[in-house]
């Protein structure tokens, strides 16, 4: 065998010593290495998929259970009991009369997203004027269950209708002028007296008729809730901690509307009365002049504390004038006048100005940065142990200089 031969042979047999190597080590190594690699992955993904469901159905049973504790009943007929008798309370502490309550037969969903869900209507036919049904309205609007207006439809009562019929047209012959000169003229409509009527319209009664409805929603095996307790229906307090209220305006708006009544009768205007022309004025002497008013009250419970900050090596409060937003605030250093009192700290988070009270004693106020001056606070030491030090410290009485022995 020559050496080229040889040299071939070698060559020959390095090269099937890699290939097999290198196929060993990728089936044996690489390829499985891989293969765990992408069932990791693989695996990984379906455990985020799990998480994340896993979240998503915590926080729908967290939801789902905070809306069914508005159920007035997991049961239908108990939540229609408790809803009648609960609108039937609400009507008479509003002041309405001739209440008439009648339940509808409930509505039950037996298809889609809301299967079991059962909607209870009670139709009220009732009397009363446009203030009471007002309040009848806030308070069914305030309850802690699912409430909702269907239908609503107002008339003014019977009487009221009688009594704003119009009158007959009147003759188109005037009347004969028997009167004697200086008598005062009748009232227009035939010179007949009108019907006594009250000056007010907010006692007008009105014709109530009302559909209401609240929403029972069926128990859940997976998210098991609590229904809303009967008894709370009947605790202002616990009312008021139970549901805030969905009012869309506050009660002073809601208070203004029998202001704007507009069930309104008919008035005749009042009659014209011609009036002699007064005296011509007598001569007087001229009255003396009042003084000039003072200056305006300044709004000290208006200004706020905008900022702190450090003025050549002395500490400035930055105050904000209500009556100039516009323009800069206006800075004050310690020991300045100010509001009612003096500022004796100034501190990053606010200042503390000492008022001095009738008895010779003083009171230290916090006022506390970005806030109205009317939201001071008394300085506490337990709520303020920061501030109360550092005061202590600012009106301690100097040390008395030391003492040299001779």
């Amino acid at each position: 065998m020559t050496q080229r031969e040889r040299f071939l042979s070698i060559l020959m047999a390095a090269a099937f010593v890699i290939v097999g190597g290198y196929t060993a080590i990728s089936t044996q190594i690489i390829r499985p290495m891989q293969e765990r690699h992408t069932r990791i992955d693989r695996l990984t993904k379906v455990r985020d998929d799990l998480l994340r469901q896993a979240r998503h159905l915590q926080t729908a049973r967290a939801n789902w259970q905070e809306r069914t504790g508005r159920t007035l009943s997991a049961d239908w007929r108990e939540a229609q009991r408790v809803f009648y008798d609960d609108l039937h309370a609400l009507g008479r502490a509003a002041g309405l009369t001739d209440l008439r309550l009648n339940p509808r037969q409930p509505r039950v969903e037996r298809k889609g997203d809301r299967v079991d869900f059962s909607e209870l209507t009670v139709a009220i036919d009732a009397r009363g004027t446009l203030a009471q049904l007002t309040d009848f309205l806030q308070r069914f609007y305030r309850r802690p269950y699912y409430a909702r207006i269907d239908s609503l439809r107002l008339i003014p009562a019977p009487e009221h209708l009688q009594q704003a019929q119009p009158r007959p047209a009147a003759s188109r012959t005037p009347p004969r002028n028997n009167r004697r000169p200086g008598e005062r003229a009748p009232a227009s409509g035939g010179g007949g007296a009108s019907p006594a009527r009250s000056a007010d319209d907010s006692d007008l009664v009105l014709t109530v008729t009302l559909e209401l409805t609240t929403l029972v929603l069926p128990q859940v095996a997976t998210a098991p809730s609590k229904p809303l307790d009967p008894n709370v229906l009947h605790d202002e307090q616990a009312l008021a901690l139970a549901d805030p209220g969905r009012l869309a305006s506050t009660p002073a708006d809601y208070d203004r509307i029998p202001e704007v009544n507009i069930f309104k009768l008919y008035r005749e205007p009042p009659p014209v009365v011609v009036t002699p022309d007064p005296p011509p004025p007598v001569a007087r002497a001229p009255d003396t002049p009042k003084p000039p008013p003072g200056p305006p009250p300044i709004p000290w419970g208006e200004f706020v504390l905008i900022g702190t900050r450090s003025l050549d090596g002395e500490a400035v409060v930055d105050v904000r004038d209500p009556r100039a937003a516009s323009g800069p605030a206006t800075p004050y250093v310690l020991n300045a006048e100010i509001h009612d009192g003096t500022i004796v700290l100034i501190h990053p988070i606010g200042m503390v100005v000492r008022v001095w009270n009738a008895d010779g004693s003083g009171t230290d106020w916090v006022y506390k940065l970005g806030k109205p001056f009317s939201a001071r606070e008394v300085l506490d030491p337990e709520l303020h142990p920061e501030l109360y030090h550092e005061v202590q410290i600012a009106l301690a009485p100097p040390a008395p200089p030391p003492t040299v022995d001779r």
